[in-house]
């Protein structure tokens, strides 16, 4: 007796062999077995499903996620469930709010907060690392792989300071790491290019890195830089995994800026040499030529230093403006080519979805110091989408062994990237279907086995006996995303059906509101 059959479909099983035809039998949480088509035609179940037609395949895992508190608002995590997505892996970036503190709370809302959406209905009753991913372990519509946030950690021991760290608080930070990872955290995350992260050096990552090796985890990073000197950055990160011996995961791999065009046949082989050299690197992206970050991350480094409130200081200073602005100069062309996603005031709500150079030259501004009145005005709030990336290379880069699908899915009011409500839909029925760039069991693969197998989790990722029943079932002629920049919320077409521990969380498009996820722990 199943509770589940699903009849009769062709799978995709996650390890990219070719497709073969078969039935499922799903029992309580996992699957029971995989049959050839028709073996189970008189086997009892409690629902049999009609797959003939479509794909069956292990749900996907968004291996670069900023769910966070959006799982603790809403658990049904709707814009995921829609995409097929069953586990989300955060926090990612080094952004993150464990360990939580009097002191490190405010900064924490502040500086990440523009990038994780509303939280009407967040309790911010935690204080250890695992104690928040006991919350997370509640009851939400997907599973959750959680990895530590360097942030967080490192406003807690030593603040916001530009300051080299002592070795007493690099001893507390590499502690505060390996009580996340054996508290059931799968790695540490980290993101040179945010304050305050971004006055971190080697001696401290390696430090930290060093508790991720020591217990197979990964080692996640958002690089320092992703334009003029993402080759430094590329370095800076493969030293330390060297060092350490850590399982490093470049996060949003992807070329940056018209100065690097054309160059991703060139960081194809930074990660060949590395992985030659014993550095065990992989890097995810997700498919669009355009990313997405809070505004402030733009200004100088400097200005972020002492936390928030400094740097607001400093913004409303005028010498310190004109010194933040004069830094910026070179670099204002960003701007034109860049759309405010959300802010926090009703005020400036009619921002959203404009073009920044635009929205300045009509309030008669110069685009800086409007930039400057606008993070005044929402208290650094602001969170933007820039369209700077090269559709070619991206193309090119997910064609690279180490390359593996994440969303980086950001969960705001107001416009926010359409990779929330696309990403993985985009890949099968765009450059799968529509260009054929990928075949679908290598995407299927990129999106699946592939990432639980960067995790270390070893009962998700395959559909075969044994394994957690987590499963999407598709029409592969009709999977496609439909979310845009211009309308950013609209779901995906071809997504029949999403399974999380043989729960169905969605429906012939539809969420049904059940929440049989958990957190996959070490």
């Amino acid at each position: 007796m199943f509770d589940y059959i699903l009849a009769d479909g062709l799978v995709a099983d996650g390890s990219g062999r070719p497709l073969f035809a078969a039935d499922v039998g799903i029992r309580g949480e996992r699957i029971e077995t995989v049959s050839p088509a028709g073996e189970l035609n008189t086997a009892a179940g409690r629902e049999r499903i009609q797959a003939a037609g479509l794909i069956l395949c292990p749900g996907f895992i968004d291996l670069h996620s900023h769910a966070d508190l959006a799982l603790l608002e809403d658990p049904r995590d709707i814009p995921k469930v829609l995409q097929g997505v069953t586990t989300e892996v955060f926090s990612s970036c080094g952004l993150g709010f464990a360990p939580l503190t009097a002191e490190n709370k405010s900064s924490l809302q502040t500086l990440y907060g523009p990038l994780f959406g509303p939280t009407r209905n967040v309790k911010w009753d935690w204080e250890t690392i695992p104690e928040f991913i006991e919350r997370l372990d509640r009851g939400a519509s997907v599973n959750v792989a959680y990895q530590a946030a360097h942030g967080p950690i490192k406003l807690a021991v030593m603040g916001a300071e530009d300051r080299r760290p002592t070795a007493r608080e690099i001893a507390r930070m590499a502690a505060l790491v390996g009580e996340a990872l054996d508290g059931g955290a799968l790695g540490l995350s980290t993101g040179l290019a945010y304050a305050p992260m971004t006055y971190s050096h080697a001696p401290e990552l390696v430090a930290l890195t060093s508790e991720v090796a020591r217990r197979d985890g990964l080692f996640s990073i958002h690089l320092r830089s992703y334009a003029e000197t993402i080759d430094k950055a590329v370095e800076e990160a493969v030293r330390v995994a060297a060092e350490s011996g850590a399982r490093l995961q470049i996060s949003h791999f992807m070329v940056w800026g018209s100065a690097n065009r054309g160059r991703a046949a060139e960081y194809g082989e930074w990660i060949e040499r590395a992985r030659a050299a014993g550095v065990d690197v992989g890097f995810d992206a997700y498919p669009y030529a355009a990313g997405s970050t809070v505004a402030s991350l733009n200004l100088p480094a400097w200005s972020a230093d002492g936390g928030p409130q400094r740097q607001l200081a400093r913004l409303r200073d005028a010498a310190e403006r004109r010194r933040i602005i004069e830094e910026m100069r070179p670099q204002q062309e960003i701007w034109r080519h860049s759309t405010i996603a959300g802010v926090k005031t009703e005020k400036n709500r009619p921002l959203e979805g404009k073009n920044f150079a635009a929205a300045a030259k009509q309030a008669g501004q110069d685009v800086l110091e409007f930039l400057c009145d606008l993070l005044i005005e929402e208290e650094l709030e602001v969170a933007h989408i820039l369209h700077l990336g090269s559709e070619e290379d991206m193309r090119r880069l997910m064609l690279h062994p180490a390359h593996s699908f994440g969303s980086d899915g950001l969960h705001l009011e107001g416009r926010p990237h359409p990779r929330l409500y696309g990403a993985f839909p985009r890949v099968l029925g765009r450059y799968v279907r529509e260009e054929k760039l990928l075949p679908l069991e290598q995407a299927i693969y990129k999106m699946t086995a592939g990432n639980a197998a960067r995790l270390g989790l070893t009962d998700r990722g395959i559909v075969a006996k044994g394994q957690a029943a987590d499963l999407v079932l598709f029409d592969p002629q009709k999977v496609i995303d439909r979310a845009t920049y211009e309308h950013p919320r609209q779901p995906p077409d071809g997504i029949r059906l999403v399974m999380v521990n043989g729960t169905p969380t969605l429906r012939e498009g539809r969420p049904t509101g059940a929440t049989p996820g958990r957190v996959l722990r070490r």
